[in-house]
């Protein structure tokens, strides 16, 4: 299926429709190829393309980008470069966790992305949500915390998930709020 034209060509995704906003169309198409400098021209055309929201798909550029499997050999050129435009990198460190995109993780966290994640889901979770065994193991190597029941069942942690009961079996707060990634 092709999802837009720009740049010369069409783009197409193998899993779903990835149509963002037509404002990003031009951008999807150089992230699609791993055109750093067509991504730059678009960016010094449009400062604010890369902090920007789409109203469809994927909300932001980065996003985009980190969700692109398998990546670009550009990866992380072109996360650097929408880095230094001011993208958002947690929301798109806790996408590339759900995909096991390892290049992208690490970037990402190289960058500054928080690793403890939104506040409301972190990366750890979504890598443990989706059974990323590499993109788990990389979260644990780079000091992700277990910090509440929800990771410590997944990672079978019976020492944290013991603290997560009080001695009447009810929950204590080390549980941790009961949360999913969506509002």
């Amino acid at each position: 299926m092709v999802l837009g034209v720009g740049y010369g060509f069409a783009f197409t995704t193998r899993r779903t429709e990835v149509v963002m906003d037509a404002r990003f169309h031009p951008a999807q198409a150089a992230l699609a190829i791993g055109d750093v400098e067509r991504l730059a021209s678009l960016l010094s055309a449009d400062p604010e393309l890369a902090t920007a929201r789409s109203q469809r798909s994927h909300p932001t550029i980065l996003q985009c980008l980190v969700l692109t499997m398998p990546p670009v050999d550009a990866l992380e050129r072109l996360i650097d470069l929408l880095a230094d435009h001011g993208a958002e990198l947690t929301h798109p460190l806790i996408a590339a966790s759900g995909i096991d995109n390892l290049r992208a993780i690490a970037k990402l966290l190289d960058l500054g992305a928080r690793i403890e994640g939104n506040g409301r889901w972190s990366p750890l979770e979504e890598a443990l949500y989706w059974g990323n065994k590499a993109s788990v193991s990389l979260r644990l190597e780079r000091g992700a915390v277990v910090g509440n029941l929800r990771t410590a069942a997944a990672l079978g942690d019976m020492d944290w998930i013991a603290r997560c009961f009080d001695v009447a079996g009810a929950l204590s707060a080390a549980a941790g709020e009961v949360a999913w990634p969506f509002n």
